[in-house]
């Protein structure tokens, strides 16, 4: 009997650990994520000079977005299925043309490193995104900046006047990101 139950007791430890190693696994990916977001905040990005703009797969003069006091930064690396990560584009349009309405609108920079550059002009042109971007064909983004983290989540984020990353995430579809976007470009950056 004293056997039987210092097996109960050795099986409902058992149990209980397996419990605490499965709800510690499922924070594991939030508190990574956590740590990645606090890493990145705050770092600085630098945007390569001499990058390719073009408009609609043409070229175009630099339409001097990088030069703006803020930039909302969307990254779109040669990694995964470009047609998919084209395809959102489309609904980056609402959130220019919120962003066009403000006092003091942010410079939106979007940076592409295709594998095909023909296939992403035909893809821009038949998506009909008539924004400027930035052909990024050597990779130079990422080698600039290897604080980048390889989760896409992170490619897209709003930088202070000193090239600090403020906000991270996408605002598209997300009022509550667009929201804090804005927040942040209303408050006076710190030198």
């Amino acid at each position: 009997m004293k056997n039987l139950n210092r097996l109960r007791i050795n099986m409902k430890k058992f149990l209980l650990g397996l419990a605490l190693l499965a709800v510690a696994g499922c924070n594991s990916p939030k508190r990574e994520l956590r740590r990645t977001l606090a890493n990145f905040v705050g770092q600085e990005i630098r945007l390569p000079d001499g990058l390719q703009s073009k408009q609609l797969g043409e070229d175009v003069p630099d339409p001097g977005f990088r030069r703006k006091d803020w930039r909302i930064v969307v990254y779109t690396d040669s990694t995964g299925c470009s047609e998919c990560k084209l395809r959102n584009l489309v609904l980056w349009k609402d959130v220019i043309r919120a962003n066009d309405s403000l006092s003091v609108p942010a410079g939106i920079v979007f940076v592409f490193h295709p594998k095909k550059v023909r296939e992403l002009g035909f893809m821009l042109k038949n998506y009909e995104f008539d924004y400027p971007v930035y052909y990024d064909l050597e990779g130079e983004f990422e080698r600039l900046n290897p604080g980048l983290p390889k989760d896409v989540r992170f490619h897209t984020f709003l930088l202070d006047p000193q090239n600090r990353v403020a906000v991270v995430g996408s605002p598209v579809r997300n009022e509550k990101l667009w929201k804090l976007y804005r927040d942040e470009m209303e408050t006076p950056a710190n030198p």
